[in-house]
């Protein structure tokens, strides 16, 4: 095999995998974890950026990477929130609004932009209540938030 060949099969195998990549990987890990989805002792194992990247544990170890800089080395629940090629994005569930940096809690399953500034420009949140009339009646975005 020659050097131009190998490039040019190289081209091609680099095309496949991007295919695969992104129309297949993307598809089932939506199907297998959609959105919403809550994995249980997933474990934080590095940080990337401002973020850290977490694994569950299981036969086909899926790669979660959570925008926050979390302690290394701890088992912590998470919900899936997005999807890329080859890993998902997740936050830990349940999710502190008044801890929680604000650009964590945008990944948040159903956070809207206004429920976010409003719950931003809104802390301390004291009460349940408060926290009630900041998010409206949206029952999905209250299943992952706590005070």
């Amino acid at each position: 095999m020659t050097l131009g060949s190998y490039l040019d099969h190289r081209k091609y195998f680099l095309a496949f995998k991007y295919w695969v990549r992104r129309y297949f990987d993307h598809e089932v890990l939506r199907r297998i974890v959609p959105k919403g989805t809550v994995l249980r002792k997933v474990y934080t194992e590095t940080h990337y950026g401002n973020g850290t990247y977490a694994r569950q544990v299981g036969s086909y170890p899926l790669l979660i990477y959570i925008p926050a800089r979390l302690e290394l080395g701890r088992w912590i629940d998470v919900v899936v929130s997005e999807h890329g090629f080859r890993s998902v994005i997740g936050v830990p569930y349940p999710v502190s609004v008044n801890e929680a940096p604000k650009r964590l809690l945008k990944y948040v399953p159903s956070m809207s932009r206004d429920v976010l500034n409003r719950i931003i420009a809104s802390r301390p949140i004291r009460s349940y209540e408060q926290l009630k009339s900041i998010i409206g009646s949206n029952q999905e975005l209250s299943r992952y938030l706590v005070l």
